[in-house]
Order: structure tokens, then C-alpha cells, then sequence
């Protein structure tokens, strides 16, 4: 909402949280206010609601709309969420739309869009990585050894989702570029250059769960669990 970096708001319906005084002041006391961060989120919400809060979302799910049917046509790119602008759901879609293009790391295709795109977009896990983790389907163990493997392998770039979103100064033309450039990055060849750094991962992954599976303690039958 055109706010500063890392302020939130948690909206709940009145009488929801029924909290006690000793619970407010406690959830209170945890930490300093970001007390500029709230004060630019307030004024940011009073220039929304001078455009109107109904003409964004209308001019945010018409780019969304248009950027998803782009987006569908490229082979390899997965959609995250709705994905459907036809869905009865996608009323309830904003601007965000979170993907990956299957084996392309998402670093790779967020440098391929700001070179050349001039498209910013975050990638990773976006502060929800149990999320993005299950919904790419990486293994507990694998989960576990990510720390160790790029503290030892920094050039390695982790799995994750890449997120682009649509605002009130993005255009029909701005959603047509990301469509072309991210048509570019599916075509081309995979650099070579990573994938020696993924094959250390993985040996040093599956020697991991060799060594875990050696050292386990025996069960009560006397055999390894």
C-alpha cells in the first residue's frame, strides 16, 4: 500500500480477539512501535482513498487478468494461487502474483527481468518459508541441511518463488514486456554455470542422509530404524 518496507497491519473482525488487559499490555510491551512506519501507512491510506480504493482494484485486477492469460501461454511457468481470471475467486485477487519457472532458479529470472526489463520483482520465500517449502515440496531433510549447504556452497541459490506485483502505475504496456521478457528466460538455454554447484548440493545432501540413516539408534528388534 505504498507504505515504508516492513510495516503490516493485522486486521481482525471487533470482538474476535478477546484479549484481556494483562494480554494487551504484554503484546504491547514486546517491542518498540514503528511508530514512522505508522504514521507513513496512515498517510499513504489517505492517498489511496483520495484515488479511490475501488478505481485500484479495478485497474490492479485488469492488469492482473491480463498479466495471468500472458503468463499461462509460457511453457515450464507455474502460478501460484489463483490463476484463473475467469475463477469466481479472482474477485478476491489482488495484484500479487507469485511463480517459478520449473527448473530456473528464481534468482536467474529476477536477473533476467531487471536486465532486460527494468522489472523489479522479489524473490525466495518472502518471510513465509514454511509455505513456499511445502508448496515446492522439499523434503524435511533437505530442509534441515539448506543452512549447512550455503554455508559451504555460497554461490548456491536456494529454491523459492519468484513475486511480481501490479500497482497503480504499472500499464497494459508494462504487463506486455514482463510477458515478452519472461518468454525469453523460459526459451533460453540453461547456463551451465550452476549446475556443478547443484551437483555438490546434491551429493553432499544424499551423503548427509546416508550418514543420519548409518548413525540412527537401533530400534527394540535390534535393527536399524
Amino acid at each position: 500500500m505504498y507504505a515504508p518496507f516492513g510495516t503490516g497491519v493485522l486486521l481482525a473482525r471487533e470482538g474476535l480477539l478477546r484479549l484481556s488487559s494483562s494480554e494487551l499490555e504484554l503484546i504491547r510491551s514486546s517491542g518498540e512501535e514503528n511508530v514512522g512506519g505508522v504514521a507513513a501507512l496512515g498517510k499513504a491510506l489517505v492517498l489511496l482513498q483520495r484515488i479511490s480504493l475501488d478505481v485500484i482494484q479495478a485497474e490492479e485486477q485488469a492488469l492482473t487478468a491480463r498479466a495471468l492469460r500472458g503468463m499461462a501461454q509460457i511453457q515450464g511457468l507455474k502460478i501460484y494461487g489463483v490463476k484463473d481470471p475467469d475463477s469466481p475467486r479472482f474477485a478476491q485477487k489482488g495484484g500479487v502474483i507469485a511463480f517459478d519457472l520449473g527448473d530456473i532458479m528464481p534468482t536467474r529470472v529476477a536477473q533476467g527481468l531487471a536486465e532486460r526489463g527494468g522489472i523489479g520483482v522479489r524473490y525466495g520465500c518472502h518471510s513465509a518459508h514454511l509455505l513456499i517449502k511445502h508448496v515446492l515440496h522439499i523434503p524435511p531433510l533437505l530442509q534441515q541441511l539448506q543452512g549447512v549447504i550455503l554455508t559451504l556452497f555460497p554461490r548456491l541459490s536456494l529454491p523459492g518463488v519468484v513475486r511480481v506485483s501490479l500497482g497503480i502505475e504499472n500499464t497494459a504496456e508494462d504487463v506486455d514486456t514482463l510477458i515478452h521478457v519472461l518468454g525469453q528466460i523460459a526459451r533460453q538455454p540453461r547456463a551451465g554455470e550452476n549446475r556443478d554447484v547443484q551437483q555438490r548440493m546434491d551429493d553432499f545432501a544424499t551423503a548427509a542422509a546416508r550418514s543420519v540413516y548409518q548413525n540412527a539408534p537401533p530400534s527394540r528388534s535390534g535393527e536399524n530404524a
